[in-house]
């Protein structure tokens, strides 16, 4: 079995109903071995978020609260530090999702925001990230990725876990726990976040008991073609969205002109169904792909002049 680790991160935003705990951040030591040193930039800022459910008027009560995962205390709006922040809202649109999103797990910011002339937080997701099940979570966040080893003998290394909200980095040779297979199956295709603790297995191995582990949400852009600058566009081998296994495809030449988000939206479709399926693509010679560029807010061929 594989060994998995996983991070979660959320954004926090403060308002007149949080607890304030200090105004001085107080963060324990992190006491676990590292095997090299994560970049803080890459896993910080990830809060896990729950509803509000006292009942009053809004946006006294009714929104979210936030708090950074693997941290004790988290930054609220009004700039004092907390267990966890109150924010009147979550602004899906943020992250390019609508009002029917859904994820406890968040990267982003808590910004500050006015209802109504009265200033609360609010947290503005960049990444959002659904539960696998009801499980409650216990344990550390990790980011978790297959590394693609391939080992001939146990105990095999092959996944890496990167702590949130933390530099610390780990190689795992195996998941347990009743949510194990089920993140396997998973981890095959995608990044995860688990929740869970790391223990030594007999043999030299280690592994992580999963408590919980969350799939990143994504949004279909409205416009592949959309842009603001020349940086947002791309040319790609994915082409399509892939809903299954029977609509997956040969990746070959990166010719399909689209913004970066709709290649991130159809390259995560296709891992998902097709990462594990066995395509008979011939091998072909590709021609160098066209310059893009953003021309009237659309990605379109350019001519670069020498």
């Amino acid at each position: 079995m594989r060994s998995l680790w996983f991070i979660g991160s959320v954004a926090l935003l403060s308002a007149a109903c949080s607890g304030n705990v200090g105004d001085v951040e107080n963060e324990a030591t992190d006491t676990e071995t590292s095997e090299g040193a994560a970049s803080l930039s890459s896993t910080s800022t990830y809060y896990s978020a729950r509803h509000d459910y006292r009942r009053c008027m809004y946006p006294m009560c009714g929104g979210y609260w936030v708090k950074r995962v693997n941290k004790s205390t988290t930054q609220c709006a009004d700039g004092k530090w907390a267990a966890e922040c109150y924010v009147a809202e979550i602004v899906w649109s943020n992250a390019g999702l609508d009002g029917s999103a859904t994820g406890d797990l968040l990267r982003g910011s808590i910004v500050k925001k006015t209802y109504n002339g009265l200033q609360y937080g609010a947290f503005k997701p960049t990444e959002v990230w659904a539960a696998a099940s009801t499980d409650t979570p216990s344990g550390s966040f990790y980011r978790v990725e297959d590394k693609g080893i391939v080992c001939v003998r146990a105990p095999c290394f092959d996944t890496a876990a990167d702590k949130l909200n933390a530099t610390t980095s780990r190689t795992l040779s195996d998941l347990s726990g009743t949510l194990a297979l089920k993140a396997e199956d998973a981890l095959a295709t995608q990044k995860l976040i688990i929740a869970g603790a790391v223990s030594n297995t007999w043999g030299g191995g280690r592994a992580l008991s999963v408590t919980q582990f969350w799939t990143r949400v994504t949004a279909k852009p409205a416009d592949p073609l959309a842009c603001s600058v020349d940086a947002d566009c791309t040319t790609s081998v994915y082409n399509k969205e892939v809903t299954g296994s029977q609509g997956c495809y040969c990746t070959m030449c990166p010719t399909t002109i689209m913004n970066t988000k709709t290649e991130d939206y159809y390259r995560t479709s296709w891992e998902k169904s097709c990462s594990n399926v066995r395509l008979m693509c011939p091998m072909v010679m590709c021609i160098r792909p066209p310059e893009v560029g953003c021309v009237n807010n659309q990605c379109v061929a350019v001519t670069i002049s020498n």
